[in-house]
């Protein structure tokens, strides 16, 4: 089973990791792909806190994962989006 996991670090830097996991022999979910994709660690993230999709649909870290699904971890907005739509208008 082929899995991608993806995290935007920034607006200009995602890192994508493939995982193979067909050798777990059991329903993999969101969270078993982010704790075996090392982005955790790696960008000191807490499986908590993470708010997740598959193919830009929000699933739960239960969520059961099929063959080429794609796991991507949303960082938190920084602005509420109808707030940046009215200082996108002020600035026109």
């Amino acid at each position: 089973m082929k899995i991608e996991v993806v995290y935007g670090v920034s607006e200009d830097h995602q890192e994508l990791v493939t995982l193979d996991l067909g050798e777990l022999g059991q329903q993999v979910t969101a969270q078993i792909a982010l704790e075996k994709s090392g982005l955790l660690e790696k960008y000191s993230l807490n499986v908590k806190d993470i708010d997740c999709g598959v193919w830009n649909r929000h699933v739960s870290l239960s969520h059961c994962l099929r063959d080429g699904d794609r796991v991507e971890v949303y960082r938190p907005l920084l602005i509420d989006p109808k707030e940046a739509r009215r200082l996108r208008a002020k600035r026109k």
